[in-house]
């Protein structure tokens, strides 16, 4: 528990060092380390290159993790497609938990039995769940809800601090009460975000997916009626309001130059201090940059890493959008949050305390 504390508090201090400083600094490092994925979920977020000519070798992932330790990473987020599919991941889990920093290991669940040891060197694990079995399955594939509960309970089972991840559809936004009570029977926490974004070869086919904007609104004051009564709800009340209020059609861009830039003036993390790291060494500040033609990144391999996250950071045009966690991580250097974060960390433990208050 106590390296658990260290890693939290590390992340913390760099949070408020970036909130201060005048320049970037690559703080949170998203790790996409492989394109390869066993579920079959036609939403995803990324349009990860599955069969890449170019790929990062071990040593040089290493390599990247040393860098990015040395210019001020203190948190590693490891993700994909589906990260236990990487062929070194457990060297790789091994050799980021020995810096110890805060690592995030995001999976589906299906292999946790064959890397528990990986598992539990993790701060966290992300471990995505839409819902009952109908819900997920519409969402991900069959037989995945069955195989990510079997992954969910087995990581419990041996230690592993695990955090649950839904992505709001058409298919599961009535599945708030099931998704809290799943939570609860474990004592784990769980986030949501509404599917909004996806890479152009997707689009058409995640459109019936999509939720209209009148049921992503009716979606998030539902969940902010149910956080009134839950512990478990990772997402922020601001988290939601911002969502309720979101000035312009989900999914569509707020500019700094636009008429409706005051909404959020709060400056972005993504790109000030948090970078996604493709597979094949492309740097993006966001995955909305990813998925668009609003920004051309630059890779490591081409142009180092410095000239990479730099562009990363330079003359973005947007002011926010509808991925909100960027209010979270925004708000996370709060008294309220830190309180209830060290909280959150005690009921992960010894299962905390009923009248932990919820962050703001």
């Amino acid at each position: 528990m106590l390296s658990d504390i260290f890693q939290k508090s590390r992340l913390y201090w760099g949070i408020v060092k970036a909130q201060s400083y005048k320049r970037p600094i690559p703080l949170i490092a998203n790790l996409f380390i492989t394109g390869r994925c066993n579920a079959k979920c036609s939403y995803c977020y990324v349009e990860i290159d599955n069969s890449p000519n170019r790929e990062f070798t071990l040593e040089q992932w290493k390599q990247i993790i040393d860098d990015l330790y040395d210019r001020g990473t203190r948190m590693f987020a490891l993700v994909g497609g589906e990260p236990l599919l990487h062929p070194d991941i457990d060297e790789l889990v091994d050799y980021i938990a020995r810096k110890n920093v805060f690592l995030n290991l995001t999976t589906n669940g299906f292999l946790i039995h064959e890397h528990l040891e990986a598992a539990q060197k993790a701060t966290e694990v992300s471990i995505s769940l839409d819902g009952d079995t109908a819900s997920h399955n519409k969402n991900r594939g069959m037989m995945s809800f069955e195989r990510s509960v079997r992954g969910i309970d087995y990581a419990v089972e041996n230690g592993v601090k695990v955090r649950l991840c839904t992505v709001v559809t058409a298919h599961n936004f009535d599945q708030i009460d099931f998704l809290l009570k799943f939570a609860e029977e474990r004592n784990i926490f769980i986030s949501f975000t509404p599917l909004i974004d996806t890479p152009v070869s997707r689009r058409e086919a995640a459109d019936d997916l999509r939720l209209s904007d009148e049921l992503i609104r009716d979606f998030f004051n539902k969940l902010k009626e149910a956080k009134k009564h839950s512990l478990r709800i990772i997402n922020s009340f601001a988290n939601m309001e911002y969502m309720i209020n979101y000035h312009v059609k989900y999914g569509e861009i707020i500019w700094k130059e636009g008429p409706n830039a005051d909404y959020y003036t709060q400056p972005c993390p993504y790109g000030r201090f948090q970078y996604l790291i493709t597979n094949v060494g492309e740097v993006y500040p966001c995955a909305i940059m990813w998925n668009n033609n609003y920004y051309r990144s630059q890779n490591i391999f081409d142009d180092g890493i410095d000239a990479a996250l730099s562009k990363a950071s330079q003359n973005l045009k947007c002011q926010c959008c509808s991925f909100a966690n960027a209010v979270d991580w925004n708000s996370i250097v709060s008294m309220q949050w830190l309180l209830y974060g060290i909280r959150m960390t005690l009921r992960q433990f010894w299962g905390g305390d009923k009248n932990m208050r919820r962050p703001a």
